[in-house]
C-alpha cells in the first residue's frame, strides 16, 4: 500500500499514533464499516484470526522513513481499542517490513500530458513522469514467505535504515543543495543548474562531505551512487523545477541537511558545504521577491522564515532551534556561518556571489567548524 506521509497520522511531537483524529474516531465507533486503512486492516486481520486463516504481511511502499513501523503503530493502536487480545495476536504474528524507494518523480505538467498525447496518441490526465533509475529496498521480514520481487529488481536486506540514510542525506540533501544554490544562480530547473560547473563542484563537495557520515554497513557503493546522482539531476527529460525542491524546506532541511552537518561538527570535521546550503537557503528567502525566475517558495512557516532571514544578523536565522538545534551555540560554526552570509550579501547578482565563493572555498577554504 501507499498512503503517503500524512496518512499515517503520527503525531510529530510525540511520535505516537493520533487516535484523536476524526477519521479514526469514526472507525473506532463503528468498526463494522471501516473507512481508514487502519480500520480495514484491523477488521481484515480480526476476521482471519476468527477463521483460523494465516495473517498477511502489511507492506508500505512509500517515501516515509520507517513506514512499516508507522503503519504498525496505527494498526496496533486501533486493534487495542477494539480488543487487547487481538492487538497482542497482531503484534506476535503480523509482519510490517520497512521499505525504501528511490526514484525522482516530479509533478506531471500540462506539457507532459500534451507530449504523451502527441507522441503516443494517449490521453492520460493522471500520467506519471519519472526517471529511468529505480531502487527498491525491502526489510526481509514477511509473515508467510516473501513475494519474488527480487526478480524485478527489489533488494531484500536485514535493515533498510542505512539505505534510507544514504538516500535521504545524499539524494534529498543533495537536491536541497543544488536547488537552493541553483535558485540563486538564476536557474528554473534542476538540470539547468547542473550545466553550471561551479554548481556541480559545490554539489560534489557537499556529497563528499555527507558521505563520510553514512554507515559503513550499507551495501551500496556511495561513490558510484554520488556519481549517479549527478547524472540523474542532470537529466533534462525530468525537467524538475527548482521551486518544487525548495518548497517546504523547513520540513526538509532540518531532516536531511542539518543531521550530517552536526555529525561532522561533532567528529571534528569542517562542514563548510553543509553551512553553505543553510546560508543559501537564508539568502533565497531574503531575495524571495527580487529574483525574476520564481516567487517565494511556499512553506509551512513562511512568515516566520521571512522575519528571521530579513534580520540583519545572520545568527538570528541560525538561532532558530526548531530548525537548527544548537548550531548557533557553536562559536566557530556560527562565526563561519556569519562570514559566508556576509559574502552572499556583499556582492551584486547572486551568480557572481557563487563564483567569488567558489574561488574562496576551493582556493583557500572558509572554515565554519572545527
Amino acid at each position: 500500500m501507499t498512503i503517503t506521509e500524512g496518512g499515517y497520522l503520527i503525531d510529530e511531537q510525540t511520535g505516537e499514533f493520533d487516535t484523536a483524529a476524526n477519521s479514526i474516531q469514526d472507525d473506532l465507533d463503528g468498526m463494522s464499516s471501516p473507512t481508514t486503512i487502519f480500520g480495514y486492516l484491523v477488521t481484515a486481520l480480526a476476521r482471519r484470526r476468527e477463521a483460523g486463516i494465516e495473517p498477511f504481511t502489511v507492506l508500505s511502499c512509500d517515501n516515509l522513513p520507517g513506514n512499516g513501523d508507522a503503519i504498525r503503530k496505527g494498526v496496533l493502536a486501533v486493534a487495542a481499542y477494539r480488543d487487547p487480545d487481538l492487538a497482542a495476536w497482531i503484534s506476535a504474528n503480523v509482519a510490517f517490513p520497512n521499505s525504501m524507494v528511490d526514484r525522482i518523480t516530479p509533478g506531471t505538467s500540462d506539457a507532459d500530458r500534451e507530449r504523451l498525447r502527441e507522441e503516443f496518441e494517449i490521453v492520460d490526465n493522471a500520467a506519471v513522469v519519472c526517471e529511468p533509475f529505480k531502487q527498491w529496498v525491502l526489510e526481509d521480514e514477511f509473515t508467510s514467505g516473501r513475494p519474488s520481487l527480487d526478480h524485478y529488481g527489489a533488494q531484500f536486506v536485514a535493515d533498510v535504515g542505512p539505505f534510507e540514510g544514504a538516500k535521504l542525506r545524499m539524494l534529498n540533501g543533495g537536491h536541497q543543495a543544488i536547488a537552493q544554490l541553483g535558485y540563486l544562480g538564476g536557474h528554473e530547473f534542476v538540470h539547468q543548474a547542473c550545466t553550471d560547473p561551479i554548481l556541480i563542484n559545490f554539489l560534489l563537495a557537499y556529497l563528499a562531505e555527507v558521505q563520510v557520515t553514512l554507515s559503513e554497513q550499507v551495501d551500496l557503493d556511495l561513490d558510484r551512487y554520488g556519481r549517479q546522482l549527478i547524472a540523474r539531476f542532470s537529466n533534462p527529460e525530468i525537467a524538475d523545477p527548482v521551486d518544487r525542491i525548495r518548497a517546504y524546506a523547513s520540513d526538509r532541511i532540518p531532516k536531511w541537511v542539518v543531521p550530517p552537518l552536526c555529525e561532522n561538527l561533532a567528529a571534528g570535521r569542517d562542514p563548510v558545504f553543509g553551512a553553505l546550503v543553510l546560508v543559501a537557503w537564508r539568502r533565497a528567502i531574503q531575495l524571495r521577491h527580487s529574483l525574476p525566475i520564481a516567487e517565494a517558495a511556499p512553506d509551512r512557516i513562511g512568515d516566520r522564515l521571512a522575519m528571521l532571514a530579513d534580520d540583519g544578523d545572520p545568527i538570528v536565522f541560525l538561532g532558530e532551534r526548531d530548525l537548527f538545534g544548537r548550531l548557533a551555540d557553536d562559536a566557530a560554526f556560527a562565526g563561519g556561518f556569519g562570514r559566508l552570509a556576509a559574502g552572499f550579501e556583499a556582492f551584486g547578482a547572486p551568480p557572481e556571489v557563487l563564483r567569488i565563493l567558489y574561488k574562496e572555498l576551493f582556493g583557500g577554504p572558509i572554515s565554519v567548524g572545527a
